[in-house]
């Protein structure tokens, strides 16, 4: 019986799953972090090591790191996954390579907005991608963009220029509510991006209270995102009266105004075609398992 594993590797933690050919699981598994750019190698290694020890015999690895950004890079966690898993063919791929994968057939663009965003498409044997850029230069529409919004409201405008649910939140994630303290705070964090991303939420409640900075981060956030997906779908994309996109990330589902308002923005701007928007249902896990069985597919 033919077996595949599939790791997904984030700043967080990593997951392992293993599945045969009919798609039923074999092993699931987890453990620290494993982004290939942040985590130390030892401590990486070891965390793949806990997430799959005692799986069963596989043909195939496809592990998606974050942080995986060369080709030295992929060259050397391929080594390292030769290493760990002898005799199997391995593959290493970036961490939204696994999120593709799993989105479902038909699929014209994949937006990922999470702490980051970007929009990514199959092409040929690889990825167009577009976006990004990180926290310095663009994801927007991202969480750490809405957050990053009602901190800055709050430390320039005060305490009475957002909502009060909101400077709890931010009395509670920074550990204190003096906006010097809070700065201090922020700055200290290791990734202050992901810092900020927790507070994306109070943006989309705020705009709900009728806070009018909400509402515009929400609509200049939004229609920056769409127009990255405008430009992805007419760049990489064949073109058609009707496209799938679908949506991935934490984002989408901390409050629904974001899905709601980008499926409203990118419905207009994409006027006369049509897009229809998908929430991603399926782990990325499993993408990275449908990425080991290209390895072996005939």
């Amino acid at each position: 019986m033919s077996a595949y594993l599939g790791l997904d590797c984030g700043g967080t933690s990593c997951r392992a799953l293993v599945m045969d050919e009919a798609g039923r699981p074999l092993f699931e598994g987890g453990s620290g972090p494993a982004n290939w750019a942040s985590t130390p190698h030892r401590e990486l290694l070891a965390h793949l090591r806990a997430a799959t020890t005692g799986i069963p015999a596989v043909q195939a690895v496809a592990a998606c790191f974050a942080g995986l950004m060369t080709p030295q890079n992929k060259a050397s966690a391929e080594r390292a996954l030769k290493r760990l898993y002898p005799g199997a063919k391995v593959v290493a791929r970036p961490d939204y390579w696994a999120v593709l994968a799993a989105c479902p057939a038909g699929t014209d663009a994949c937006v990922i907005a999470g702490t980051g965003s970007t929009v990514f498409s199959w092409k040929g044997d690889g990825v167009a991608r577009s976006g990004g850029g990180g926290y310095i230069l663009g994801d927007f529409g991202s969480a750490y963009r809405y957050g990053l919004e009602v901190v800055r409201r709050y430390y320039h405008r005060g305490a009475s220029s957002i909502s009060e649910a909101s400077v709890a939140a931010i009395a509670k994630c920074f550990g204190s509510s003096e906006p010097s303290e809070v700065i201090s705070a922020l700055y200290a964090q290791p990734s202050p991006a992901a810092c900020l991303a927790t507070l994306a939420d109070r943006v989309a409640f705020d705009a709900d209270l009728g806070h009018a900075y909400a509402r515009d981060a929400l609509e200049r956030e939004t229609g920056r995102l769409v127009e990255t997906v405008f430009a992805h779908l007419d760049a990489h994309v064949e073109k058609k009266t009707e496209y799938a996109v679908t949506a991935a990330g934490g984002l989408w589902r901390a409050h629904p105004i974001f899905l709601s308002r980008f499926r409203q923005r990118l419905f207009d701007r994409m006027s006369p075609s049509v897009a229809l928007v998908t929430v991603l249902e399926r782990p990325a896990v499993e993408g990275a398992v449908a990425l080991a069985r290209r390895l072996v597919a005939p």
